[in-house]
């Protein structure tokens, strides 16, 4: 590639297509004047309606930084995530496929805000891509990446435990609300990242590219949003083939080894087509196990993954405390959504995969989900729960009028 190729040109590059494997998130986010109606829920019945085509999973999740509460909307692939708070609406994804296919989903996301929650002005347009080379094409990273990103940190990637990050801002223009550039790039040791919700702990060392665009001034119309939106794509895309190198393209690009490798399970008996493979099978492997980490991110949903493990195993929220070695309130905050670490969110999977295991052992099937509150929004589409009217006995203490349950209670005495 021509060193004197310019990052942030004024007419990008040819988009050349990829396999995905490398592109491990993208998101878009557009924040907007603030809407209570989407904390108690008033208008979400009518939004989840109109993107329930693509997104059938719905949750609830506590936020933190004073935005309240988050409605999360899953396809059931768990390949895309769609976020609405009172103040946001986000669009994320771990297997992102092309610029048209994400842009179209937003602005479906965009059209289905602007008619059911009706937000009165937009306040700022952020997109975000990241890239990850995991496993064997790590060794490789001085042919993958041009000489002027890798830093002395590249050189010593075989080491385990090795961190290099460098971070720059940019603006793009020469007005004072120009739209502006936020790069990362650098290597991450094992088990370490630098921001979890975008990219999670990583098992080996990698080498990430985080780029991300931002404006705090964006047009009212849905259009002219997308339209930005756009353009802030293909400066990302820029900057991205400014970093790396034409070795890189043709590594990942559509039609290559390692992109026809890719489209084999882990396992597969063609062994002997897996070895023809640029670094061979074993990069499918590492790059794919990166690459679901990521896309399980977009599905976590920590409150419900508490209560699974209490069910599971009958323990109570001191047991569980003692277990992870933090307090009783710090539990019950996870359990309302509050945030954990990194570590305890690893050993929170990692008990659940055993107690999940240890209930297949047993010959038991796997525990019926719970309803979520989300799914509780549309109780007037479903018939109200029976109501049972129960006499006191004789030989109890009767109280003015009838004891009223929501569902059958014994109560003890003759008959």
């Amino acid at each position: 590639m021509n060193s004197r190729h310019h990052p942030f040109p004024l007419v990008p590059p040819p988009e050349v297509p990829l396999c995905g494997a490398a592109l491990v998130r993208a998101l878009a986010e557009v924040r907007f004047a603030a809407v209570l109606a989407v904390d108690n829920g008033d208008c979400l019945v009518s939004f989840q309606q109109a993107m329930a085509d693509r997104y059938q999973v719905v949750r609830q999740e506590s936020v933190g930084g004073g935005v309240g509460t988050a409605w999360r909307f899953t396809d059931a692939a768990g390949n895309w995530r769609l976020s609405l708070s009172g103040v946001s609406l986000t669009l994320e994804t771990a297997r992102y496929s092309s610029r048209q296919d994400f842009l179209a989903r937003l602005s479906e996301a965009l059209h289905a805000l602007q008619a059911h929650v009706a937000p009165g002005r937009f306040e700022n347009l952020w997109l975000r891509h990241v890239y990850c080379i995991s496993g064997p094409p790590l060794e490789r990273l001085a042919s993958l990446v041009r000489p002027e990103v890798l830093g002395v940190g590249a050189q010593y990637v075989p080491l385990a435990g090795t961190h290099s990050l460098t971070e720059s801002l940019f603006s793009l223009g020469v007005e004072a609300e120009a739209p502006s550039m936020l790069t990362r790039w650098g290597l991450l040791g094992a088990g370490s990242t630098y921001v979890s919700a975008v990219l999670p702990p990583l098992e080996q060392p990698a080498w990430v590219l985080d780029l991300d665009v931002s404006s705090q001034k964006v047009p009212d119309n849905v259009g002219s949003v997308i339209a930005m939106a756009e353009g802030f794509a293909r400066q990302l895309y820029a900057a991205f083939r400014w970093v790396v190198t034409d070795e890189f393209l043709r590594f990942y690009g559509e039609g290559s080894d390692f992109a026809r490798d890719n489209a084999y399970e882990v396992g597969s008996q063609s062994g002997s087509e897996l070895a023809r493979g640029f670094f061979g099978p074993s990069a499918v492997r590492e790059q794919a196990a990166l690459y679901s980490a990521c896309a399980a991110e977009l599905v976590r949903d920590t409150p419900y993954e508490i209560g699974e493990l209490r069910r599971l195993t009958g323990m109570t929220w001191d047991a569980l405390a003692r277990v992870f070695g933090v307090s009783r309130r710090a539990v019950h905050l996870w359990a309302n959504g509050g945030r954990m670490k990194d570590a305890n969110s690893r050993q929170l999977l990692g008990l659940l995969a055993q107690a999940r295991a240890e209930r297949a052992g047993k010959g038991l099937p796997p525990l019926a989900p719970r309803r979520s509150r989300a799914e509780r929004l549309q109780a007037d589409l479903r018939p109200p729960p029976p109501t049972h009217f129960i006499s006191v006995p004789d030989d109890l203490p009767r109280p003015a009028g009838r004891v009223i349950a929501s569902q059958p209670v014994k109560v003890p005495g003759k008959g």
